[in-house]
C-alpha cells in the first residue's frame, strides 16, 4: 500500500498528517514532533526532523503543495503591518495566514 501522509492513527477518529511518513517511521533525524497549527480546524503533524525549526518547513512545505489557501499571497506580505506575527519557514520562505499564536510544537 502506497503512503500517502494522511493515515489515521489508532486513537479513533484523530488524524495526523506525516509529511515525511519514511523519515518518521526509520526515526532517520533525531527528533520526532508533533506541530499542531491554527485553532478553529487544526492540523496536525508528526514530523521527524533534527530541530524544530527543520519540523516546521517541512510542514509548511506540505501546506504549500496541500493547502495552498492557508499560504499568505506574496502581494499581501508587502502590504502586511504586522508580518512578523504569521508563521514563516519552509524551502520557499513563505508564510502561513495564522499567527504564531496558533502554532505549537512540542517532541513526541
Amino acid at each position: 500500500m502506497e503512503k500517502t501522509g494522511m493515515e489515521n492513527t489508532e486513537k479513533g477518529n484523530d488524524a495526523y498528517i506525516y509529511p515525511n511518513k519514511d523519515d518518521f517511521d526509520e526515526h532517520f533525524w533525531k527528533n520526532n514532533y508533533l506541530v499542531s497549527i491554527g485553532v478553529l480546524l487544526t492540523l496536525q503533524f508528526r514530523v521527524n526532523a533534527n530541530c524544530e525549526q527543520d519540523a516546521l518547513d517541512c510542514c509548511i512545505d506540505y501546506i504549500q503543495e496541500h493547502f495552498p489557501g492557508l499560504i499568505m499571497p506574496i502581494e499581501e506580505e508587502s502590504n502586511e503591518e504586522y508580518l512578523d506575527e504569521y508563521i514563516y519557514g519552509g524551502n520557499n520562505c513563505r508564510y502561513l495566514n495564522i499567527g504564531y499564536d496558533e502554532l505549537h510544537i512540542k517532541t513526541i
